[in-house]
């Protein structure tokens, strides 16, 4: 793992509240509700496999060998332990609240099974998630259900080597209500995202974007970084500051085999609906008109010596 995850991840575990102790039945039925949920949003059927176990311990719950099968990719996961805690789990099952208002998860060995063979163009699944390089993931955050704010203290990705990913989310939801959380209508306040990069590049996005045929080499990439240092230069000071422009720029010239660190961080003085700001300046409306005043983006590519 790396240092500045490990900082994170130890930062939020000292400076958790007490979480609500829950015993097998109670374990069972938040378990019940996420499968049901992720089979139903995301075609995930998670079931426990013949050596899975499951406990309840004062403070959350943990199962040990769980099978994940994606319906989409037709692929097997396991994950050799779910570890969580938290505050009104049981509330949100039954439907009082909108989220629980407190959570914390960690899933350790998340790797590919060999149960299903993997098609030609799913071949960089197997090389990213393969049972000698298991995926690691955290999550840490607390929801204010009065004032309808969510907060992403943590969400760590630990890939194989130096490769992670880091982001961190405040926000303001607008007429949230349990089992109905329209994105839409959740207005960003703050988000971050820390990628390091040691060959993440090649395996998570050039390879399945090869697979399926579209031209990753690096003159196509050249290409693709001329647009970008296009787009950078001419985006408002007030969005994008020069020093920010040149690091994205920076970033875009380093494929497509990037080593480093890539931070970027959005603030909004007010709530910003991104998926409708997305929208309108995918339909052509001015970047002036569809980007509030008081949203900026501030970026920093750190390449490895």
């Amino acid at each position: 793992m790396r240092r500045s995850v490990l900082v994170m991840a130890l930062a939020l575990s000292l400076s958790a509240p007490a979480a609500q102790a829950l015993d097998s039945a109670q374990c069972g039925e938040i378990e019940g509700q996420v499968m049901t949920l992720l089979d139903f949003h995301f075609d995930l059927e998670v079931t426990e496999s013949p050596a899975s176990t499951a406990r309840g311990f004062p403070g959350g719950c943990t199962s040990t060998d769980l099978d994940i099968y994606a319906g989409s990719l037709g692929l097997m996961f396991r994950a050799e332990m779910v570890r969580f805690s938290g505050a009104d789990l049981l509330g949100w099952v039954r439907g009082d609240v909108v989220l629980p208002t407190e959570l914390d998860l960690r899933i350790e060995g998340i790797f590919l099974t060999d149960q299903f063979r993997p098609s030609p163009d799913q071949a960089w699944i197997r090389d990213l998630m393969a049972p000698d390089a298991p995926v690691q993931l955290e999550l840490s955050w607390q929801w204010d259900n009065a004032q309808q704010r969510l907060t992403v203290d943590g969400l760590n990705v630990d890939f194989d080597g130096d490769n992670s990913v880091a982001a961190r989310l405040t926000g303001q939801a607008n007429g949230w209500r349990p089992y109905e959380t329209p994105w839409a209508d959740f207005g960003v306040t703050s988000a971050a995202i820390d990628i390091a990069f040691d060959g993440l590049f090649e395996q998570a996005v050039a390879a399945p974007l090869t697979a399926n045929g579209i031209d990753m080499s690096g003159s196509s990439l050249a290409f693709i970084a001329a647009g970008i240092e296009g787009l950078t230069a001419t985006a408002p000071d007030r969005f994008l500051s020069r020093a920010s422009a040149a690091a994205i720029t920076d970033f875009a010239r380093s494929l497509p085999a990037p080593r480093g660190d890539l931070a970027l961080s959005l603030t909004s003085r007010t709530p910003a609906m991104i998926e409708r700001i997305v929208e309108d300046l995918g339909s052509g409306i001015p970047f002036d008109a569809a980007v509030p005043d008081g949203l900026s983006l501030d970026a920093q590519w750190a390449p490895s010596n």
